[in-house]
């Protein structure tokens, strides 16, 4: 059964039902209403009644939703709502978060909650972008530094939307249990394990939800790139409200709770949109007149996106800011560690094979040390500017951890030197090409 909570003009709360989802049929009635009825089922709704964690004094339930009204304008009002009360670097990014929105009214049909992540120095106004977003998306509710006990836990019984902000000021234990529902919850059916305190028994928390963050610092690239990346500069525009709209957005909300309503009962049907977005988000996609594609992480997120575009009316700009972000993620990967370590190993096999008399010379029987990897390493970064590299050279055992981190195997071998070992060189090697691009000349990889 799925109920959602509504106040009647009078104040009186009423219920959205849909009571056998293999015959769906949406319905509203009060509490008063359900009393002379079925009297457990109103027992159990007084007690959701009474226990509804999301309501805040600003952001209280939706109204009566009128379910069998059609709402073509839903996306659009949103979206003008969002650039009402939020200034973004584009404006194409207000379709962006009212797509992301509308998608967390609907998680049952999503395969992906893609992280909404709002960075940027002080008063660039990303928490103005979670609080607007707050007053908009399903159940918003915004915790300040949960623990991962209690965050697990609200997921699983109430599924909110999770706005956190300061994200950057989580250390220890509450940074790591976020970053772990970053990412266990992006993808629906992933479980989160957790042992009782008694440590006899396992625990199994279904995390899947729709989270956005607000922070100054961006998350660690394994992160990155489940988010949709949104930088935010300080206010130029000096028509955005100073104040929260709260009456268009309980009427916002109230028009969103009948969509969720008409789309699990079955009134609308999306999956003409969901056939439709998977193609769209595996084709090229123009940006700066440069013809991209998405990687299948990106293709994931666009794949829930763009549901709400394609019903409401198909909008490319949403696809291309994905693949701006998409874009963002993979900058940040090029900057670790890891990728830098893999590209000095393409630099060492340039140079073997530009000095070697066999032009056939198998990428897999190639002697390359850890240590002429870590030479190259250091080279590359004094090439860049690095301020210690020229006091500070990495060590030759960071660079074979992070060999191990790509794949590599790696072998002692003569005179105290570590080599990497020719089996399964080349498979390993193919895949770290695939993420982190080619730096041998053409033809060579």
């Amino acid at each position: 059964m799925i109920a959602e909570p509504y106040r009647e003009d009078g104040g009186e709360i009423g219920f959205a039902i849909i009571e056998k989802p293999e015959n769906p049929k949406a319905y509203c009635e009060t509490l008063h209403e359900l009393k002379d009825g079925d009297k457990e089922l109103h027992e159990q709704l007084l007690r959701v009644a009474n226990s509804i964690c999301w309501l805040s004094r600003d952001c209280g339930l939706p109204g009566k939703p009128n379910i069998e009204q059609e709402d073509p304008a839903l996306m659009t009002d949103i979206a003008l709502f969002i650039a009402e009360h939020v200034e973004f670097p584009d404006e194409k990014y207000c379709f962006l978060v009212a797509s992301w929105v509308i998608c967390s009214w609907i998680p049952e049909l999503m395969n992906y909650a893609p992280r909404m992540v709002f960075y940027g120095p002080t008063r660039s106004g990303k928490s103005r972008a979670l609080k607007t977003i707050r007053l908009l998306a399903y159940r918003g509710l915004e915790l300040i530094d949960p623990s991962g006990a209690a965050l697990f836990r609200i997921i699983e019984q109430y599924r909110p939307t999770v706005l956190i902000d300061e994200y950057h000021a989580l250390v220890g234990d509450r940074g790591a249990e976020v970053d772990l529902l970053f990412k266990g919850g992006y993808e629906n059916g992933s479980k989160i394990p957790r042992a009782r305190r008694e440590g006899k028994e396992i625990d199994f928390f279904d995390g899947f939800s729709f989270l956005a963050i607000a922070t100054k610092m961006l998350p660690a690239e394994d992160l990155q790139n489940r988010a949709l990346l949104v930088s935010m500069l300080e206010k130029s525009k000096g028509d955005i409200r100073r104040r929260m709209d709260f009456d268009t957005a309980f009427l916002l909300r109230t028009r969103l709770l009948a969509f969720r309503m008409r789309v699990l009962s079955g009134l609308i049907d999306l999956n003409p949109a969901i056939e439709k977005v998977r193609k769209a988000a595996e084709e090229a996609i123009t940006v700066d007149k440069n013809a991209v594609y998405l990687d299948d992480r990106g293709i994931d997120i666009a794949s829930s996106l763009l549901i709400p575009c394609s019903y409401f009316g198909d909008n490319g700009e949403v696809l291309q800011l994905i693949a701006i972000s998409q874009g963002k993620a993979r900058m940040e990967l090029f900057e670790t560690f890891e990728a830098q370590t893999f590209l000095a190993l393409q630099a060492v096999l340039k140079a073997k094979r530009r000095t070697s008399l066999d032009t056939t010379l198998d990428l897999g029987v190639v002697r390359v040390s850890t240590r002429e990897i870590a030479d190259q390493l250091n080279q590359d970064l004094i090439a860049q500017g690095d301020a210690d590299a020229n006091t500070h050279s990495v060590p030759t055992q960071r660079v074979t951890r992070a060999l191990k981190i790509l794949g590599f195997n790696i072998k002692r071998g003569s005179h105290n030197l570590s080599y990497i070992d020719s089996a399964a060189f080349e498979i390993t090697f193919q895949a770290n090409l695939k993420k982190y691009g080619n730096r041998l000349e053409e033809g060579e990889a």
